[in-house]
């Protein structure tokens, strides 16, 4: 779950709760793939977390800046100097600092999420 959570409290909990209605989980040889479906559902069934992310696509300056930031051209972590840095972590949650203290995106979850908006696809597919 870390791998794909992050540690994200909502995340973790929402994937540990799909986990445990698995009655066969305990039997199940391929945990990681029982995650992976775990994951799956997490973006059929969610109707309020992942949507402040699918709501960047009406926000395209926004989401351009998060691609920038993120991108091989890292930025520096700043959200208490930049206004779109303050609102993509503290309202959106999605991006925190890494070891160099440049931006990234907080997990793989919302990384997918945004991958799905850019090229305009079901993140749940």
């Amino acid at each position: 779950m870390y791998y794909w959570t992050d540690g994200q409290p909502y995340l973790t909990q929402r994937m540990g709760c799909y986990l445990a209605e698995r009655n066969d989980l305990v039997a199940t040889p391929d945990i990681e793939a029982s995650v992976d479906d775990a994951v799956e559902r997490l973006f059929q069934e969610d109707t309020q977390h992942l949507v402040r992310i699918k709501n960047l696509a009406d926000d395209p300056q926004l989401l351009a800046y998060v691609r920038q930031i993120t991108g091989e051209s890292r930025s520096r972590y700043a959200p208490s100097l930049n206004e779109k840095q303050f609102r993509l972590r503290n309202m959106l949650g999605i991006i925190k600092a890494d070891q160099d203290r440049c931006c990234r995106i907080r997990n793989r979850i919302y990384e997918r999420a945004l991958e799905a908006i850019e090229f305009g696809s079901d993140p749940g597919r």
